[in-house]
């Protein structure tokens, strides 16, 4: 059983995904304004002048032009190579090579795309990674650069191909964790 909001992935864990992936970072926060802005001021930092694409993806829950504004009140400088997305996680994962979040169910979503799942620990909040297997994604730490994250990666995109589906299945199968969301049915 899938919540409404992951019915999608039934589908998707059935299909074949291509193993290349274009060098393609989605930064993609949960609901909290917050976390938005500590997670995008520290993505501009990693990425700067580095040969990828960032893609920043707001949740439909925040107010865009608010989070822009106080982020522009930060000082903060979007590389050239950062871009905002406004296409839903189903068209943009197919394309990314790791989505970056500090908790969101967006790192569960990651997995059936054969995306690595970045976890970013958050400083403003209590931290709520909903990845149970650690060999599963890569932890970001406030001190790792780029370099750092790109020699990591390899590993765990190995890793994600071999068992992550298998893990998107547990986390949403009818004894799973998300069981406790779903209401009952006869």
């Amino acid at each position: 059983v899938f919540p409404l909001r992951y019915g999608h992935l039934k589908e998707i864990l059935e299909k074949q995904h291509p193993a290349g992936r274009e060098n393609i970072f989605l930064v993609a926060p949960a609901g909290s304004e917050q976390e938005m802005i500590e997670i995008c001021v520290r993505a501009a930092q990693l990425f700067q002048n580095q040969p990828c694409s960032v893609w920043i993806k707001i949740h439909p829950i925040l107010d865009c032009r608010s989070l822009l504004g106080q982020l522009e009140r930060l000082h903060v400088r979007w590389p050239a190579n950062f871009s905002f997305q406004s296409a839903s996680l189903t068209e943009l994962l197919p394309r990314c090579r790791a989505v970056i979040s500090t908790g969101s169910t967006v790192l569960v979503e990651a997995l059936a795309f054969f995306c690595v799942p970045i976890h970013l620990t958050p400083s403003c909040m209590i931290d709520l990674n909903r990845l149970a297997d650690p060999s599963l994604f890569l932890e970001l730490e406030p001190d790792d650069t780029y370099n750092d994250l790109v020699r990591k990666l390899p590993d765990v995109e190995r890793r994600v191909r071999q068992s992550g589906r298998d893990h998107v299945r547990q986390v949403f199968d009818d004894t799973g964790s998300m069981k406790a969301f779903l209401p009952n049915h006869p």
